[in-house]
């Protein structure tokens, strides 16, 4: 199952949500027709705002991920300013088992340091996992990139969606996937065959 931007999936079916991170009864009631469908797992995108406005109270993820943070989500109907977004943001490091962290942002010290989670890092040379050897790739039917992911897991990774920030998010990708016990052929196929709709589409 899976709750995020492009709506709420579960197996085949795909529900409109009106926010990233839909109300809390929403949630739940989300949560309990994956179970009643047999899904094994839940991947969620969990929006700052979700967490300000309570719409996350209660729940404990087994990983969390946090890629990266840049000033924006501020206004009137979001947060007050940078400070309270980097607060928000970083309670998801508080809400989980496993945090998955990009040590590469120049905010990763303000998302960990109230962490309650054994924090693992992903993203330059002193992590965990290391995207090395980035490559773009361009061809008829392919745009994309690929790396080399070095460290705690080690394989080699073609992502059918190009861009740097793609890259970090593949990275998190693969080291979650790493602790879930997956395969890399298995990994490896779903980041090459990757589609978003709306996102990096070929045209």
């Amino acid at each position: 199952g899976m709750i995020g931007t492009n709506g709420t999936v579960i197996g085949n079916r795909v529900t409109p949500n009106l926010n990233t991170t839909p109300e809390s009864y929403q949630l739940h009631q989300a949560f309990a027709d994956m179970v009643e469908a047999g899904c094994e797992y839940m991947i969620m995108e969990v929006s700052s705002q979700g967490i300000k406005m309570h719409r996350t109270d209660g729940l404990f993820f087994d990983y969390g991920l946090f890629t990266n943070i840049s000033p924006d989500h501020i206004g009137p109907d979001e947060h007050a300013d940078f400070a309270e977004y980097l607060y928000y943001k970083s309670r998801l490091m508080t809400m989980c088992k496993v945090g998955l962290v990009n040590r590469g942002d120049e905010h990763y010290e303000g998302i960990v340091k109230d962490a309650s989670c054994v924090a693992e890092e992903a993203g330059d040379v002193k992590a965990d996992f290391v995207a090395r050897n980035i490559r773009y790739v361009a061809e008829d039917s392919f745009v994309g990139t690929e790396f080399d992911v070095k460290g705690q897991f080690e394989m080699d990774v073609r992502l059918g969606i190009p861009g740097l920030f793609n890259v970090d998010n593949a990275l998190a990708a693969v080291s979650l996937c790493s602790f879930l016990g997956l395969d890399r052929e298995r990994i490896g196929h779903g980041l090459e065959h990757i589609r978003v709709d709306g996102r990096m589409e070929i045209v």
